[in-house]
């Protein structure tokens, strides 16, 4: 999934602002260790490179342990989509499952459609390994509710 253009330049902005923290950082820890004597320099580095074993040691750790039990689905699926990055989500094809999915906007929510990852090229493959089976929803409620709409609009114009 491509990054959208303003958070690769937030990142650019973070990255600039964290040289130049680190930058003042390290002026700090020069004067700093200017008016130590060597004795104690030498303790100060020993205890940071510590600390910052003992952090590198917890961030792998937690990385290790949170990949380690992966959750349950919170459905039964029986079909399953890949995504970009390799993974796979499991999407009903069909059933309730599926109508819990669904996204209906209510009668004051604007009904924009969710945003899929762009592709260069589709095919009648592509989309059938995502159209879902939709002849157990029932919509009577939602396109009644679009046609009175529709009606005031249209008695509105008239």
């Amino acid at each position: 999934m491509k990054a959208p253009a303003f958070l690769g330049t937030a990142l650019k902005a973070l990255r600039k602002a964290g040289k130049g923290a680190l930058r003042g950082v390290l002026t700090g820890l020069r004067r700093l260790a200017s008016a130590m004597d060597r004795k104690t320099r030498l303790l100060v580095m020993a205890i940071a490179a510590g600390a910052l074993l003992l952090v590198a040691a917890i961030v792998i750790g937690a990385t290790v342990a949170g990949t380690a039990g992966a959750p349950a689905a919170p459905f039964q699926a029986t079909a399953a989509t890949a995504l970009p990055g390799g993974g796979a989500m499991a999407i009903p094809r069909s059933g309730p499952g599926l109508a819990s999915m669904l996204l209906i906007p209510g009668s004051d929510d604007w009904p924009w459609p969710l945003a899929l990852e762009p592709k260069a090229r589709y095919t009648e493959a592509d989309a059938a390994e995502v159209r879902p089976d939709l002849g157990e929803i029932d919509v009577t409620d939602l396109s009644a509710r679009r046609k009175a709409e529709l009606e005031t609009i249209f008695s509105a114009v008239d």
